[in-house]
């Protein structure tokens, strides 16, 4: 199996009216071929061009979404329900809060741990080792990445339990990984979901937040609970402060 993953938001972002999403795309790899032919099949149709980068801050957008004649609006609904629905999610969806500090580099971010507890369970049920790929930062942050998810598998009880995760990640750029790009779609659709505050059952308003909550509708559907874990996870409020703040040293 193959995991992709983004991160959608900033942790070290100074605004505290939005959520940080980390999301997880998680696939059986003898459906990645297929998968990957009509993602470009679909870029060519919709959109004349094969190569190009699927972000969700170009496709998941006011503009995008409330307007149907669009080539872009026309994409990211068949996307949405030909593309995306052939992937298990996870999603650890944190509510962001100003920080001082960044976290310990040596130290696996606790949102990655969450995913991997997820991932490490789709797999476990499917009886298949995954291998995890994480959308590329920068070399240096890469670097210490993976050396803190290799500590915490080979180092701590309970990376030593997720005995289906592949031990090294890989680090791609979302450019050339059409994995990566439907985590990104995903982790952005969740992210505006809870920034719009539509996870407080607020009716929809606009045509916009109408499509939001039924992609998102989509998404949960697709992330599987289990007696163990919530596929989507809604962290407490003080997750990133107590994860990755200045009292987390």
């Amino acid at each position: 199996m193959f995991s992709f993953i983004d991160i959608s938001g900033d942790v070290r972002s100074k605004d505290n009216n939005y959520y940080v999403v980390a999301a997880a795309a998680t696939i059986n790899n003898e459906h990645i071929s297929s998968l990957i032919n009509k993602i470009h099949s679909l870029k060519r149709d919709c959109l004349d061009n094969e190569t190009l980068e699927i972000k969700s801050t170009e496709f998941v957008n006011k503009n995008t979404l409330e307007n149907s004649n669009l080539r872009k609006h026309a994409f990211i609904e068949r996307f949405i329900k030909e593309i995306l629905i052939e992937f298990k999610f996870s999603a650890v969806i944190m509510r962001n809060t100003p920080i001082e500090k960044y976290f310990n580099r040596e130290i696996l971010p606790a949102h990655y741990i969450f995913l991997m507890q997820r991932i490490n369970k789709i797999a476990e049920i499917q009886k298949k080792q995954v291998l995890v790929i994480i959308d590329n930062e920068a070399r240096c942050i890469d670097r210490w990445t993976a050396f803190a998810f290799n500590n915490y598998l080979f180092r701590s009880s309970g990376g030593k339990k997720l005995l289906n995760i592949v031990e090294m990640p890989i680090f791609a750029d979302s450019e050339m990984t059409q994995g990566l790009q439907v985590a990104d779609i995903a982790a952005g659709i969740i992210k505006r979901y809870y920034d719009l505050q539509l996870n407080m059952g607020t009716a929809p308003k606009t045509e916009y937040e109408n499509k939001i909550v039924e992609y998102y509708a989509i998404i949960a559907r697709h992330a599987p609970n289990n007696s163990n874990y919530v596929g989507l996870y809604e962290a407490p409020d003080d997750f990133i402060r107590r994860n990755f703040g200045i009292d987390n040293n």
